[in-house]
């Protein structure tokens, strides 16, 4: 999913600069108005291509702890079932207790 908005981001840079360079061939806008857009233009993309790619690495990062919190919950369940069966071993063992 986050490729894919890269994707769109680096196609919508183009798309923009492209329109920026054909206007200026077209005399629409000026060298300097030229100049002055393509660089708000790639300040914006950069900004925008910065926040997914950490976007990207926070949800990478956020899935590896999803999978270490489920195996140490495995672990631990494997834990409490050993647990309650010495504990109903002993509680078998000596009935006094139960």
């Amino acid at each position: 999913m986050r490729k894919e908005k890269l994707s769109e981001l680096d196609d919508q840079y183009s798309k923009e600069i492209e329109f920026l360079k054909q206007a200026q061939s077209k005399g629409q806008i000026s060298g300097e108005e030229f100049q002055r857009r393509i660089a708000q233009v790639e300040n914006e993309y950069k900004s925008k291509k910065q926040q997914e790619s950490n976007a990207k690495v926070k949800a990478e990062d956020s899935k590896k702890i999803e999978g270490e919190l489920a195996h140490k919950l495995e672990v631990l369940e494997g834990e409490r079932i050993k647990t309650k069966a010495e504990v109903d071993k002993v509680n078998a063992y000596n009935p006094y207790w139960g």
